[in-house]
C-alpha cells in the first residue's frame, strides 16, 4: 500500500473544485472541500478503505469530472487497477480536456502493462498542458519500459528545461544513456542525480555500471557500489553487483565474500551467485569449493545448461576430463546453441584423447560462429 502524495490530490482537490464553484453554491462548495480534506487525511494515517469509501461517497454526492478522478487516483495507489480505470473514464465522460486526467489514466495503463496505450495518454496530457512535467516524466519511464532509450532522453531533457534541478530526470536519462553507450553523458547525468539526491541508489548503480564501461573504472564503480551497500544493505543484488567488481580487479577473497553474503541474503537467486561464487573460487584457485558451488547451482536449477556447463568448467580444470564431458553433454542438451559448451567439450575431448570427437565439436562451434 502506498501513501497517496498530498500534492496531487490538493492539486486535483482545488486548482478543478475551485475552477468550477462559480457553477455551485458557495455552501456546496465547501462540503466537497472539506469531503477531500477528509479523505485526504485518511489515507495519509493509512486508512485506505476509509479513504476510497469517502471519495466514493462524494463522487455519488457530487459527480463530476474531479470527484472521479481523484477517486481513481486513490485506486490506483491501492492497485485496484480495474476500479481505478473505470472511475477516470467517469471523470473523462465530465471532462475530457483535463491533463491531469490523462495523467492518472495512462499511469494506470503503465501499471497494467498497457505502454502503447499510457503513452497515448501521456501525450494527450501534454498536448493539454505543455509546460507540466508530470507527464513527461511518466511517458518518459513508458517509453523506458519499451525500450525507446532516444525517446526517454528527448523528455528528460524537457523535463530539464522547465525544472532544472528536476533529479528524477537526470537519474532517468543517466539510464537511457547508458543503454544506448553513450557513457560520458551518462556518468555526467548520473552524477548530477546524486548531487541533487545522494541517497538515490538507482543514479549510484547506473554510475558503476558507466564507469566499469568507461576505461574499466574498477576503482570507482566499487566507491559507489560502497555507497549503494552503506545505504541499503539488506539487498542481495548489491553486494553480487560489487562482488563482480571485485572478480574485475581479481580481488577474489574479496568477491567470495560479497557472494557469500548475497546468498544469505536472498535464496531465490541462490542458483546464480553459487554459480558466481564458484567462478571466483576457481580464478581462486580453490576448485574444490568452485565444484561443490557449481553442484549445488546445478542441483537449484538443473534445467539451466549454463550451470552444466560451469560445473563441466570446474571437472576440466581438476583434470577430471570424462566427468567434464558428461557435464558439457548435458549442457549441450538443454542449449544446443550454446557455442561455449560445445568449444569446451572440444577441450575436454582432446585431453582425454578423442581427437575426432574434439574436431567434431569444434567444428559445430565454428558453425555457430558464422
Amino acid at each position: 500500500m502506498k501513501q497517496l502524495p498530498q500534492l496531487l490530490l490538493y492539486f486535483l482537490v482545488f486548482t478543478a473544485y475551485c475552477a468550477r464553484a462559480q457553477d455551485r453554491s458557495l455552501e456546496n462548495t465547501k462540503q466537497e472541500t472539506g469531503s477531500f480534506q477528509t479523505g485526504t487525511d485518511l489515507f495519509n494515517k493509512g486508512d485506505y478503505a476509509g479513504a476510497i469509501n469517502n471519495f466514493k461517497e462524494l463522487a455519488q454526492k457530487h459527480p463530476s469530472d474531479s470527484a472521479f478522478s481523484t477517486l481513481g487516483y486513490a485506486y490506483l495507489l491501492t492497485e485496484n487497477y480495474p476500479l481505478a480505470l473505470e472511475a477516470v473514464n467517469k471523470s473523462l465522460a465530465y471532462n475530457d480536456e483535463r491533463a491531469a486526467t490523462y495523467t492518472i489514466r495512462g499511469m494506470i495503463y503503465r501499471k497494467q502493462e498497457e505502454f502503447d496505450l499510457a503513452i497515448a495518454d501521456f501525450t494527450k496530457a501534454i498536448a493539454l498542458a505543455p509546460d507540466e512535467t508530470a507527464a513527461y516524466t511518466n511517458r518518459q519511464e513508458a517509453y523506458m519500459n519499451k525500450g525507446y532509450f532516444q525517446q526517454v532522453i528527448d523528455d528528460c531533457s524537457k523535463i530539464i528545461s522547465i525544472e532544472p534541478t528536476n533529479q528524477r530526470a537526470y537519474r532517468n536519462r543517466a539510464t537511457a544513456y547508458f543503454f544506448m553507450q553513450n557513457i560520458d553523458h551518462s556518468i555526467a547525468d548520473a552524477t548530477k542525480a546524486v548531487q541533487l539526491d545522494s541517497t538515490d541508489i538507482q543514479a549510484y548503480k547506473v554510475r558503476a555500471g558507466a564507469y566499469m564501461m568507461q576505461n574499466e573504472q574498477y576503482d570507482r564503480a566499487l566507491a559507489d557500489f560502497n555507497r549503494v551497500i552503506a545505504l541499503d544493505s539488506g539487498v542481495a543484488e548489491h553486494f553480487a553487483n560489487r562482488a563482480a567488481i571485485y572478480v574485475y580487479k581479481a580481488d577474489y577473497p574479496a568477491a567470495i565474500a560479497d557472494f557469500t553474503r548475497a546468498i544469505g541474503l536472498d535464496p531465490t537467486t541462490q542458483a546464480a551467485t553459487y554459480g558466481e561464487r564458484g567462478k571466483a573460487y576457481v580464478f581462486s584457485g580453490d576448485l574444490e569449493r568452485a565444484l561443490q558451488d557449481f553442484d549445488k547451482a546445478v542441483a537449484l536449477e538443473p534445467s539451466n545448461g549454463e550451470y552444466h556447463r560451469n560445473r563441466g568448467r570446474g571437472l576440466f580444470y581438476m583434470k577430471k576430463y570424462d566427468l567434464a564431458i558428461l557435464a558439457y553433454t548435458q549442457a549441450i542438451e538443454l542449449n544446443p546453441e550454446d557455442a561455449d559448451a560445445w568449444t569446451y567439450r572440444a577441450e575436454a575431448y582432446e585431453k582425454s584423447g578423442n581427437a575426432s570427437s574434439a574436431e567434431a565439436d569444434r567444428m559445430k562451434a565454428r558453425e555457430m560462429a558464422d
